[in-house]
């Protein structure tokens, strides 16, 4: 992005990415509580940003870690005394989540303990060797993963403590950690306006989105 903060402090009509998403999980009815993981340095920053605002969820801020995995697995120990029965973890730089997709995937997740939001792919993906393809997987079976990613609480922090006594602790995918201990994962359909904010065109994808969904 050749900016000096992270993405997620970035500024559209006086109102950062992060409080454009976490809005929309507040709006949620489904929605208890709000935990954003945050580097240690950025904490208060984030904090007087969240404090402007008036919520009507409990949003709090917390330390994370030094990868993602380890930021999640923070958050999980966070909510472990708040009986917690279903976790929705989500790219905060994914600002066009829509409340039907996150409660669609609480409802699913509720059902079969584990959902992870995707979409078809569009284009042919190929599996690249030294250089040359060396296949290409069939389109109609591909999809591209999103965000929320959303679970039972027991199963993540299960797949979480298995992957560290693993010491299997360079994923940057919730998913994958389930996998790893055999629980199936159903995929909730998501968006294609539900991107991830990562090079400077999608910022002008994003005020076309921010157009089009009327704000």
């Amino acid at each position: 992005m050749n900016i000096d903060l992270p993405k997620q402090f970035m500024t559209f009509n006086n109102k950062t990415i992060m409080e454009y998403t976490v809005d929309k999980f507040n709006k949620c009815s489904m929605i208890d509580e709000i935990v954003i993981v945050m580097n240690k340095q950025y904490i208060s920053k984030a904090q007087e940003i969240l404090n402007k605002v008036k919520f009507n969820k409990n949003v709090v801020v917390i330390e994370g870690g030094s990868s993602r995995q380890e930021s999640t697995y923070m958050a999980l120990k966070h909510l472990s005394n708040k009986n917690a029965d279903i976790v929705v973890i989500h790219d905060v730089v994914r600002p066009f989540i829509t409340e039907d997709i996150i409660k669609k995937s609480i409802l699913e997740a509720a059902d079969y303990g584990a959902v992870d939001v995707c979409v078809k792919a569009t284009d042919t993906i190929v599996k690249e060797k030294d250089g040359f393809i060396d296949f290409i997987p069939r389109r109609e079976e591909l999809y591209n993963g999103q965000t929320p990613q959303v679970f039972k609480y027991s199963i993540i922090k299960k797949a979480h403590e298995a992957a560290i006594n693993d010491n299997f602790t360079d994923t940057t995918d919730d998913v994958k950690l389930v996998l790893r201990i055999g629980q199936k994962v159903k995929i909730v359909e998501g968006s294609y306006d539900n991107i991830k904010l990562t090079t400077q065109s999608d910022i002008e994808l994003f005020k076309k989105l921010f157009g089009k969904e009327g704000n």
